[in-house]
């Protein structure tokens, strides 16, 4: 597997993310924001899909494109924030 560094700043525990934020507290709360209301507004638009890996990653996507460029592809390394969701391996 390769390093974690190409979705972290170098030298930094903080993910590499739209908002050019290098603190991870201040990156949470820009996240819970951000995210939060993507999520309020699938609630009452849910993006349509077969529930298939497709759509997983277009849910994916909507959710943290504000905050993270890669979001909704594919990760070739494991990331988690105090739990991993799924191996990359296994995706």
């Amino acid at each position: 597997m390769e390093s974690i560094d190409h979705y972290k700043y170098p030298g930094e525990d903080v993910l590499i993310n739209e908002f050019e934020c290098h603190d991870a507290e201040d990156l949470a709360m820009l996240e819970a924001l951000s995210t939060g209301g993507n999520l309020a507004y699938l609630q009452l638009h849910p993006i349509k899909g077969k529930f298939d890996f497709r759509h997983l990653k277009d849910i994916h996507r909507f959710i943290y494109q504000d905050v993270y460029a890669w979001a909704g592809k594919v990760r070739d390394i494991d990331i988690g924030k105090g739990n991993l969701f799924c191996r990359a391996q296994f995706i």
